[in-house]
């Protein structure tokens, strides 16, 4: 599990590197922590969701 985290977080890395590159080098930061704001808010609910989704099929297995 460990290695496909990693592998995801590399893969994303190398997907959002280019994205960044329309931004201008004194605002990457900010323009970064925005984007990294909305992937959180995005991203919480459905890992939430996923994870619920796991539990209740695993109750459903006894």
């Amino acid at each position: 599990m460990k290695i496909r985290l990693v592998t995801a977080l590399a893969a994303t890395t190398l997907v959002a590197s280019p994205a960044m590159a329309h931004v201008g080098p004194e605002s990457m930061i900010q323009h970064f922590a925005e984007h990294l704001l909305i992937a959180v808010a995005i991203g919480i609910p459905l890992i939430y969701g996923f994870l619920r989704l796991l539990k209740r099929s695993g109750d459903s297995r006894r």
